[in-house]
């Protein structure tokens, strides 16, 4: 497995704003990152806000500093980092020209654009002489974020030669970095947490529902709590810092469990339970990344899925009446398509159940997908919010067949994503409008008023956003929007870097926080 994204991107290279955080450098000195030979359009400030020890959360910084790296070769180092970003853009290159064959690959070019931003601060400190204890704790966090987009890669289906020979050579660079660094591979432990959390409430939610049953019996119900047993082991051994293979092996034992008891599960025919299941699965599968574990496709579980697809979309026909297709512009239409949706959702069914080859199962599925587009767009005009609860469990169940198949994202752009980073964006915007109406109640400097009016502006740029993107808004309306959000960015933190109260660290927390989350925007826009 390798060991580090040693990438460095175009658009992504926006993040080493971040490194303006987190530069080692006196209190009031600006950043130490060039800029003369970056191509991007979208600039983020620079600026010395806070240190890079001072923002360091307070376990990484000691654990660094309990390891001697004095005897590694910095010359070294930097020869690694070279030659992996050099190869580094020929696998952007490569992936790029794989993405506009299948637009599906979108959301792996994108997370490459992060992680070539990572890599790159790892080269901006090593070029700045950046002690080497601060490097590796970054490495290890870019260590752990490419792992688990290695893993993504080895599963996606229809990369090219080209791809795959640049994505073994920048392998090799990252596994002779790792040995450079003497680094265990990293596992991403906080968001490991998070969907292992998830899952925990999942279960939990299942046994509940399934006590609640009076057809379920006392066994299964048993079992279920057993599972949510079984997965506090694991969220346990993760907090206490557990090796990996100790949480693979007890996470695979998990697995068995689950898959022993999800036939008996399937079986239940009550839409909680099943509404439930779909959400194990998907937690399940985000795991498994997570862990670096192959999430392979399962004709039982895609037959299960289909048969909900099957049940929704006649759940829907149930509740959508004629009378409610009266106040469609075209009626008719509307029928035709709500038909031929219909007819490729049993199709796909239909293989599944003769056990068709994987081929022809995914091409099927194409058609639901493609089908499944215009019903959607066709229907979301009803009146009734019972027919609109359950067109957005087909939309659900569509995506969640998708993931199963391991044919990545269908949407050029992931609009629950979307809604997620602007949400984050106006909240952090509107903590920092706080904050930042506290230093200068503190201060009273001159250019008060001016530095307040930008903070409101900036706050009412971001909720902007937030509800463009929740009336989805043309992915051109929002990079004009997103490109004015920049703008006003760069406007309040030129004042926030001339803090020099103790709000400053503050500021620089909070400013970091914007930045990632910028990034994160651009990326998903346009990679």
């Amino acid at each position: 497995m390798p060991s580090l994204p040693c990438f460095v991107a175009r658009t992504a290279l926006l993040t080493v704003c971040c490194l303006s955080l987190l530069t080692n450098v006196t209190f009031a000195q600006s950043t130490r990152i060039s800029r003369s030979d970056i191509d991007r359009s979208r600039p983020l400030p620079t600026g010395g806000l806070g240190t890079r020890e001072e923002l360091r959360p307070l376990s990484s910084t000691a654990r660094s500093r309990t390891s001697d790296y004095s005897k590694i070769d910095r010359r070294a180092v930097a020869t690694l980092l070279r030659d992996a970003l050099d190869e580094s853009g020929r696998l952007y290159a490569a992936l790029d020209a794989d993405y506009r064959r299948n637009p599906q690959l979108r959301s792996l070019l994108a997370d490459l654009g992060r992680l070539r931003a990572q890599t790159n601060s790892l080269n901006q400190d090593l070029a700045a002489g950046v002690d080497l204890n601060l490097i590796v704790e970054d490495f290890r966090a870019a260590d752990a974020d490419w792992r688990i987009f290695s893993t993504r890669m080895s599963q996606t289906r229809g990369l090219s030669t080209p791809t795959q020979q640049s994505f073994a050579r920048v392998d090799q660079l990252d596994r002779q970095m790792g040995k450079l660094f003497q680094v265990a591979p990293t596992l991403d432990r906080r968001t490991l947490l998070q969907q292992l959390s998830s899952l925990e409430n999942s279960l939990l939610f299942l046994t509940d529902e399934l006590a609640r049953d009076p057809a379920v019996s006392t066994q299964i119900i048993s079992s279920g709590r057993k599972l949510q047993q079984r997965i506090s082991r694991v969220v346990t051994m993760v907090v206490d810092e557990y090796d990996y293979e100790r949480i693979v092996s007890e996470y695979n034992g998990f697995d068995q469990s689950l898959a022993a008891l999800m036939p008996q599960l399937t079986s239940i025919r009550n839409p909680y339970i099943e509404r439930t299941i779909q959400r194990l699965y998907t937690a399940n599968d985000l795991v498994h990344e997570l862990l670096w574990m192959e999430n392979t496709t399962s004709k039982a579980e895609l037959k299960r899925m289909a048969d909900a697809l099957m049940q929704d979309v006649d759940q829907f026909y149930l509740r959508t009446g004629l009378v409610l297709l009266l106040g469609f512009k075209d009626p008719a239409r509307a029928l035709s398509t709500a038909s031929d949706f219909y007819g490729t959702v049993q199709n796909f069914h239909d293989l599944l159940e003769r056990g068709e080859a994987d081929n022809k199962v995914a091409e099927s599925y194409g058609y639901v997908e493609e089908e499944g587009r215009r019903f959607l767009a066709a229907f979301r005009q009803t009146k009734s919010q019972a027919a609109v609860a359950v067109l957005q469990e087909i939309e659900d169940d569509i995506a969640t067949i998708r993931r199963e198949l391991n044919l990545g994202d269908s949407a050029p752009v992931s609009q629950q994503k979307l809604r997620t980073v602007a949400a984050s964006l106006e909240d952090l915007a509107d903590q920092l409008d706080m904050d930042i109406r506290q230093w200068l109640n503190s201060e009273r400097p001159a250019y008060r008023t001016e530095a307040a009016t930008a903070s409101t502006t900036f706050l009412k740029r971001a909720q902007q956003l937030h509800r463009r993107v929740d009336t989805e808004s043309r992915p051109t309306e929002l990079l004009r929007e997103v490109d004015a959000v920049f703008a006003d960015w760069q406007n309040l933190y030129s004042m926030m870097e001339r803090c020099r109260t103790a709000d400053r660290s503050t500021l620089a927390w909070r400013a970091r926080l914007i930045n990632d989350v910028l990034v994160d925007l651009d990326t998903q826009l346009r990679p």
